[in-house]
């Protein structure tokens, strides 16, 4: 068993930045697919509780039904579609970070071996700040939202 002990290249580097800008466009895409499933979750229970609410006059029986088949789509879509989708959004951001932090690291010692031009330096620096250096939804989690909280709190101490 032999083992790629070469060192990282600017190729390298610009291949895994585009795996990673694929995951948070994948992250994205699915954090917004996780949104339109909860809006529906939330309408199908408003539409059961509108139902129950308006039918307990007519028949308490055709209201308990109507409840129940309420709360049961609420859940079938929590199981069928909120869940997974969040349980892949979540792994995938989490492999997304990885990949980010370990760029991180690399990109200035990469940048200085192969005499990067201050275009080439600025532009990856541009690109990996968009993404989040933690899960998001946990603080702050990126580098210009950390630079944005800093200003903010740098200003309102003067």
């Amino acid at each position: 068993m032999t083992s790629d002990a070469r060192p990282a290249s600017g190729a390298d580097f610009d291949e895994a930045l585009q795996v990673a800008e694929r995951l948070l466009a994948g992250v994205d895409h699915g954090r917004h697919r996780v949104g339109v499933a909860r809006v529906l979750q939330t309408l199908v229970l408003l539409i059961g509780i509108l139902a129950v609410v308006s039918l307990t006059p007519v028949s308490l029986t055709y209201a308990v039904l109507t409840g129940l088949a309420a709360l049961l789509a609420f859940l079938a879509a929590h199981l069928l579609l909120v869940r997974p989708l969040g349980a892949r959004v979540l792994r995938d951001e989490r492999a997304m970070i990885e990949i980010i932090t370990v760029l991180r690291e690399l990109h200035p010692h990469l940048a200085e071996r192969e005499g990067w031009s201050s275009l080439r330096d600025r532009f990856a620096r541009e690109r990996i700040s968009r993404f989040p250096i933690a899960e998001r939804g946990r603080g702050i989690t990126t580098f210009s939202g950390v630079a944005a909280d800093v200003a903010r709190r740098t200003t309102s101490a003067a």
